[in-house]
């Protein structure tokens, strides 16, 4: 789904590098009002942010996909998983890496911990920015070894 209107990147640098994860909460009752209004949400059973590993999260102080998927299920009402899959591989950013290099960056970074929170639903992926489709594709993969049914991914932004 494409949000008509998306945010700026000064938007994206503060929620993500500024410690303002208000932002995130905030634009995660934006997604959900815009995505929901077109439906988006039928027969989303649970959300999964994708996961940062435990230093990450220490160095940021906190996960700026959780916050998004927080405020998604305060204005949706579905739940959200955030245990069911750990990263247990941070390799550094991917703000400058390649397609290929991405891809090699996040492979086997994601270990599946609790599948009966997934298993035999259609589970939404939610990520702060997709680039290549990387991070996306090897959180999936696990989601699929713990019994999801079906995945959807939302995203507050892209890149080309």
């Amino acid at each position: 789904y494409y949000l008509p209107h998306s945010p700026s990147s000064g938007i994206m640098l503060k929620m993500k590098y500024e410690g303002r994860w208000d932002v995130a909460e905030d634009m995660g009752h934006i997604m959900a009002r815009e995505c929901g209004e077109a439906g988006f949400f039928d027969g989303i059973d649970v959300i999964v942010p994708i996961p940062i590993t435990k230093k990450r999260k220490r160095e940021r102080g906190y996960n700026q996909s959780y916050h998004l998927a927080l405020g998604i299920s305060e204005a949706t009402g579905i739940p959200i998983a955030d245990k069911a899959v750990e990263r247990t591989v941070y390799n550094g950013s991917q703000t400058r890496l390649r397609g290929y290099e991405r891809r090699e960056n996040v492979e086997n970074a994601f270990a599946l911990r609790d599948a009966k929170k997934i298993r035999d639903k259609h589970v939404l992926i939610i990520d702060d920015v997709v680039t290549t489709g990387s991070t996306i594709m090897e959180c999936g993969k696990e989601l699929l070894k713990g019994g999801a049914k079906a995945l959807s991914v939302l995203s507050l932004g892209y890149t080309k």
